[in-house]
């Protein structure tokens, strides 16, 4: 178990820290390092050393204008990459002063010395500051010593130097001496104390660009020790964690390392380098890659979400197929035509089983799995391969980098619905909703974003699936019921009856209804029958069924939001709706364009992972800080039961211009352009076998 705890002493301030830290990547720059992972952990050195050298002359300064200027021009000259010139100002500063600040200048001017691979001529300077250093100085002109005699191979020579060191209160010359205690033990072969140096080390350090650097220069000195087949166990599980990893830093064939620092996380989730250096692993091949070489996608192929499945495939394969090809000129673009997709049945192997195997298999983006609970269970493994999940977790769920989440939210949707009334100046909701957990869920997202706004829910009202209950939850909701109450009471006072017309409440601004098409075409007309035909009603999409053209006249007025392309009645939108029904018969249009929009998302997250938007075929895309992928939906209105696009109501974002013409007219020259025999056909197995020949010449796998 591992026993070390960080510690709860405060880092001291130096008067010279904020110049030496603006001068370490200067420094760093200019060291010809042999390897990128050498480099980082060259660069933590670096800035703890400058930091350190910062407490030398602690309470002095300059002596004179020019001494200040000289030092000003030093810093711009490290900063820049001039090394010789500012070691050169720090000798001539030196000259100029006496005592212990001259050690500082000397100090300075050995660091850069040390840097530019000039040791005997930083040795003289370090022996010339220790005449008028003072203690802290004296401590820095050993650490820098060691430098040198680590740079002369002679490890034995610089723990001994740094070995007084270990127990110095000054904090970040201690994390100067344990690194460079690190390194030498690592020339000493002795890899386990080098290990608990670096370790305890890390335990001090608050950055990840520093937690960084300190574990590549583990895993740097693991590459360069020889590990027994069966690892020692040392009962800390830090230890124990590297030092599983000692034979893997050895492997040098990039697949099978790949595999192997996949398994070590399975056995070491929460191990440190597990969060950190294994992303850095298996992302650093990819670094500048214009496209993923290899994307699983992960879905429940067998299970009863196959129809959404299906569709999600077909429009994922479609939007790689349709990249392939250049709008004008029938160039491939070599970056995506380089990209191979392979599927994952989640619902043959398990979710988890069907992720460690995409890994394995050389997966460096990884699309699904679908279903909530399948996203919950691969949620702990997220974190090292880049993964878009097609599916939100609860809100309070842990979330990794490299992880993302995409989803058709009707809780979305809702949250567009608030934000739409609000701008049209409605304040006043009551809420008709299916008495389910869905229902609540998505009633609560309405909720709580138009109260946020200024709004006031004055009423909510559940049904359920008997018709016969739909009449009497919207007497209730509208109040009719106490109406004819007050005309009974009234009509018994007089004695006689009265002539009498029931009242709605009228203190609503609109309602809101959460109902699919069918459900929807009962209830709309109940709200017409009593009194409430003049309220404006908002739904959600799933209140439009795209297939029903024109059969929405139960739904007329009610307003709701939805996909661009299935909204916009023109000629932007018509083509690719017809390749779907041509080539992908059956398929549901939404969770067609969500697999669409989850290939746009791969190919921006993977250029750019904190992309500001798309504009994508299921709504304006953006992400928020959690990596959720958030969707802004234009709104229309069942007129003649046909949905109407409705314009933008003043500064609301919730509907803005959303056909994205150049991915329409990719889609549609490409399938124009497809020939029979690369077009799927109507049945699953025929478009099985059929998309075979196609995808087969773009390193695409069907479905096994």
């Amino acid at each position: 178990m591992n026993t070390t705890s960080r510690p709860t002493k405060q880092p001291q301030l130096h008067a010279w820290g904020c110049i030496r830290l603006r001068t370490v990547c200067a420094w760093a720059a200019a060291l010809p390092p042999p390897t990128k992972l050498r480099h980082n952990a060259r660069c933590a050195l670096i800035a703890v050393l400058a930091v350190c050298l910062a407490g030398c002359t602690t309470g002095l300064s300059t002596a004179t204008i020019d001494s200040s200027a000289l030092e000003q021009r030093a810093v711009a000259a490290e900063t820049n990459g001039n090394l010789r010139d500012a070691a050169d100002i720090y000798r001539q500063l030196a000259e100029q002063s006496r005592g212990n600040q001259r050690s500082g200048f000397l100090l300075e001017a050995a660091r850069l010395e040390i840097d530019l691979n000039n040791l005997l001529t930083a040795a003289e300077l370090l022996s010339n500051a220790s005449a008028s250093a003072t203690g802290s100085q004296a401590d820095t002109i050993s650490a820098l010593t060691a430098r040198i005699d680590l740079a002369n191979n002679q490890p034995a020579a610089a723990l001994a130097r740094l070995r007084p060191l270990e127990n110095t209160p000054d904090e970040t010359l201690r994390l100067a001496v344990l690194e460079l205690t690190g390194r030498a033990l690592f020339a000493l072969e002795q890899p386990i104390e080098a290990i608990r140096s670096l370790s305890e080390r890390e335990v001090w350090l608050d950055d990840i660009a520093s937690i960084r650097a300190n574990q590549s220069l583990i895993w740097t000195g693991l590459q360069s020790t020889s590990w027994p087949t069966n690892a020692l166990s040392t009962g800390d599980d830090t230890v124990d964690g590297w030092i599983a990893l000692g034979p893997i830093a050895r492997i040098f064939t990039t697949d099978e390392q790949r595999s192997a620092l996949i398994q070590w996380r399975i056995d070491h989730r929460q191990h440190p380098a597990a969060r950190v250096l294994l992303t850095d692993l298996l992302m650093d091949p990819l670094r500048g890659a214009e496209a993923p070489s290899q994307i699983a996608l992960l879905l429940p192929l067998s299970t009863p979400a196959r129809e959404a499945a299906l569709a999600i495939q077909d429009g994922f394969l479609a939007a790689h197929i349709a990249s392939t090809k250049a709008p004008v000129d029938d160039t491939p673009r070599q970056s995506a035509a380089s990209t191979s997709i392979r599927v994952y049945d989640t619902g043959l192997e398990g979710p988890s089983a069907a992720y460690l195997r995409a890994q394995i298999e050389g997966a460096d983006f990884i699309v699904g799995p679908l279903l909530r609970p399948e996203v919950a269970e691969v949620l702990p493994q997220t974190g090292l391969i880049p993964t878009l999940a097609l599916n939100f977790t609860l809100e309070d769920a842990e979330v990794f980098g490299n992880t993302y989440q995409f989803a058709l939210a009707p809780e979305d949707e809702a949250v567009s619905v608030a934000r739409h009334a609000i701008a049209a100046g409605q304040y006043r909701a009551v809420a008709l909703i299916p008495s389910n957990d869905r229902g609540y869920r998505i009633y609560n997202s309405f909720r709580e974003e138009f109260e946020y706004r200024g709004g006031e829910v004055l009423a909510i009202m559940g049904y359920d699936d008997v018709v016969t209950s739909y009449s009497a939850r919207v007497v209730d909701l509208m109040n009719v019921g106490r109406s004819n109450q007050r005309e009974r009471r009234l009509a018994a006072n007089l004695g006689e009856p009265i002539e009498f017309e029931p009242r709605r409440r009228q203190d609503i601004d609109m309602i809101f209804l959460i109902a699919n098409a069918d459900d929807g075409s009962r209830l709309a007309p109940l709200l017409g029958y009593y009194y409430a035909g003049d309220v404006p009603t908002y739904g959600i999409s799933e209140i439009h069924d795209p297939n029903n053209i024109g059969g929405g006249r139960d739904l007329n007025d009610i307003i709701f939001p939805d996909l661009p392309w299935l909204l916009a009645p023109n000629e932007g939108n018509l083509p690719i709706r017809r390749t779907i029904a041509d080539y992908w018969p059956q398929r549901d249009p939404r969770f067609f364009g969500m697999g669409i929009d989850a290939y746009s998302i791969v190919g921006a997250v993977f250029r750019d992972p904190f992309f500001t938007s798309i504009d994508g075929v299921t709504g304006l895309l953006s992400m928020d800080t959690q990596g959720r992928i958030r969707r802004t939906l234009p709104f229309a209105q069942f007129r003649a039961g046909v949905p109407e696009l409705l314009p933008t109501i003043g500064n609301s974002a919730s509907e803005t211009e959303y056909i994205n013409d150049f991915q329409i007219d990719n889609f549609q020259q490409r399938f124009n352009d497809t020939d029979e025999e690369q077009a799927p056909g109507p049945g699953d197995a025929q478009r099985t076998e059929s998309q075979a020949v196609t995808l087969q010449e773009l390193g695409l796998r069907p479905i096994q």
